[in-house]
C-alpha cells in the first residue's frame, strides 16, 4: 500500500490523458481497484515473455522498456513519463509482455489489472478510441525514433532529446536535469556513452552548456533549428507541447 497522499495520486491520475476525459468517481472507482507502486531506480516491474496481467501507467519518473537478446545484449524499446501507458498487450487473452520493464528512476506508477482495462473497451467504445490513439501515438513515436537513428547526426539525435526534456518551458534560459543515467540515455540514441559525452561538448556552440546532469539551453529556438532540419515533422507539429510560446 502507498504512503503518497490521495489528493496527490488523484491529481496525477487526473493529468493522465487517457483518462482526464473521464469523471472524478469514474477514476476514483479504477483506483480503488488498482495499485500504487512505487519502484526504486533499476527495480524490474516485469520481464520480457511474463503473463501480460495489468496496465501501467506512469505518474511520475521514469520507465525503460527493453528487450534481452540470446547473447545477453539489451535492446531499448522505448522510455515512458509521467502520462505513458505501458503493458498494452494485456488488451488480449493470454497475451505475455513482449518487452521487459525497469524503473529508469525513482518512479510512481499506477498499476490497472486487466481485466478492468478489457472490460473498459468492451463497454465503451469512447475510452475505447482514447486507448487506441495512445498506442497509435506510441507507435508513431517509434517509427519517428527508428528515422532518427538513421537520418540524424549524433548532435542532433542529443538536441532533440534535450528538447523534448523542455515540455511548458520557456524557449530562452531554459535549465533541465537530465532524468536518468547518461550511459542509458547514449544507448537510446543509438551511441555509446563516449560519443554522447563529447556530443554535449559540440552543443555548446548552439548554446547549450552541461555540468554534471544540470543542462542549460540559452535559446530552444535556435537548437529546433539545428535538430529539426533533418526531421521528417515540422518544427510545430512536433514541438508544440514542448514548449510555450513568445
Amino acid at each position: 500500500m502507498s504512503d503518497l497522499d490521495p489528493n496527490t495520486v488523484r491529481e496525477l491520475f487526473a493529468a493522465v490523458p487517457l483518462f482526464a476525459a473521464d469523471g472524478d468517481a469514474v477514476r476514483g472507482e479504477i483506483l480503488e481497484q488498482s495499485q500504487i507502486i512505487e519502484p526504486d531506480k533499476n527495480e524490474i516491474l516485469f520481464i520480457q515473455g511474463a503473463q501480460a496481467s495489468s496496465l501501467y501507467i506512469v505518474l511520475s519518473g521514469w520507465v525503460k522498456l527493453f528487450r534481452e537478446t540470446g547473447d545477453g545484449k539489451e535492446a531499448i524499446a522505448g522510455l515512458c513519463t509521467h502520462g505513458d501507458l505501458f503493458g498494452e498487450a494485456v488488451l488480449y487473452n493470454d497475451a505475455v509482455y513482449p518487452f521487459g520493464a525497469q524503473a529508469a528512476s525513482e518512479a510512481i506508477i499506477l498499476r490497472i489489472p486487466a481485466e478492468i482495462i478489457r472490460t473498459r473497451v468492451r463497454e465503451d467504445g469512447e475510452f475505447s478510441t482514447r486507448l487506441m490513439r495512445e498506442v497509435g501515438q506510441r507507435l508513431k513515436a517509434l517509427e519517428l525514433h527508428m528515422e532518427h537513428l538513421t537520418v540524424m547526426t549524433a548532435p542532433q539525435r542529443v538536441g532533440c532529446f534535450l528538447l523534448k526534456l523542455c515540455r511548458g518551458k520557456n524557449r530562452r534560459n531554459i535549465n533541465i536535469l537530465l532524468p536518468y543515467d547518461k550511459s542509458l540515455i547514449a544507448t537510446y540514441l543509438g551511441m555509446e556513452l563516449a560519443t554522447f559525452s563529447r556530443t554535449l561538448v559540440q552543443l555548446r556552440d548552439i548554446g547549450v552548456e552541461v555540468d554534471g546532469p544540470q543542462v542549460v539551453i540559452e535559446d530552444a529556438g535556435k537548437l529546433q533549428n539545428y535538430v529539426c532540419q533533418s526531421c521528417s515533422l515540422d518544427i510545430v507539429s512536433c514541438h508544440t507541447d514542448y514548449l510555450k510560446s513568445e
